[in-house]
């Protein structure tokens, strides 16, 4: 297992040359950028601009994990009205095509969404056909689709989302786990356990039980109720190979301690696992 470290983790004025070299100095060893709107990785972003980017990343010595969105919160892919959920595939089609020019092997998408107007049986059956379509284009790629979970007010439980994956029938598409996000209903080792090798990536946080509102919930490795020690285990025994990307909400001040702080919790959480 590899660690890395997604941009959203520092303030947003930080470029991403200097983001490369603050994760390598913290002994990040991967890193996980994000498609925005605007910025230096957008959605017009340039063949030329990536190379560039990915031209410096090796340069520092920093491999680049995959590619992650927040769009798809505004743009779902299984949203009824036709236009917005044509743009989110549309994004979801850019973001491959990133990942692949940064030699990244996974993106990481929001499945669908789950409104009150919305029908349950519907928004899942949307999401099912719009994901096999995009796992076609991303295996041309050779590029994994990690599915996150938690948040999307459906998909709860971990046997719901290993029969949605089925469903899907895509070996390169699998779940992209939360850890933090697996609390709300449930606990991350019992998504492990259950979904195992369908997982393509994984984003460590902490989750408080006692918040009941999250984000709010979210917190740094080792403060919230996370079993670390059967959530190791449990990777173990799959022989999770793949990067363990933190992504959790800067510090209000002096946001750039965090690097070393997340590093350092990071490295002893990854020697658990029957150890003490």
């Amino acid at each position: 297992m590899q660690k890395a470290l997604n941009k959203w983790c520092l303030p947003s004025k930080i470029k991403t040359e200097e983001f490369f070299h603050l994760a390598k100095g913290s002994g990040f060893e991967g890193v996980e950028l994000n498609l925005e709107t605007e910025g230096e990785i957008f959605l017009g972003v340039t063949y030329n601009q990536l190379k560039a980017f990915l031209k410096k990343a090796n340069k520092i010595g920093i491999k680049i994990s995959s590619v992650a969105s927040g769009l798809h919160w505004q743009y779902s892919l299984s949203d009824s009205d036709k236009e917005i959920r044509e743009y989110g595939i549309k994004i979801a089609k850019r973001m491959i095509e990133i990942a692949s020019v940064l030699e990244a092997d996974t993106v990481l998408l929001i499945p669908g969404l789950l409104t009150e107007e919305s029908d349950y049986i519907e928004v899942y059956n949307q999401s099912v056909d719009v994901l096999r379509s995009l796992g076609k284009i991303a295996e041309k790629y050779g590029i994994n689709i990690g599915l996150e979970n938690g948040g999307m007010k459906f998909l709860h439980s971990p046997l719901e989302f290993n029969k949605f994956l089925e469903e899907i029938a895509y070996s390169n598409i699998g779940l992209y786990l939360d850890t933090a996000n697996a609390m709300i209903d449930g606990y991350p080792q019992q998504w492990i356990s259950i979904l195992g090798k369908k997982i393509k990536g994984i984003h460590f946080k902490d989750f408080k039980s006692n918040v009941r509102l999250y984000p709010q919930a979210y917190t740094q490795l080792l403060q919230g109720d996370i079993n670390w020690v059967e959530v190791m285990e449990k990777l173990k025994q799959m022989e999770y190979k793949g990067y363990i990307v933190a992504e959790i909400p800067s510090y209000r001040y002096f946001p750039l301690r965090i690097m070393d702080d997340i590093s350092r919790n990071m490295d002893f959480i990854l020697s658990l696992g029957g150890k003490e």
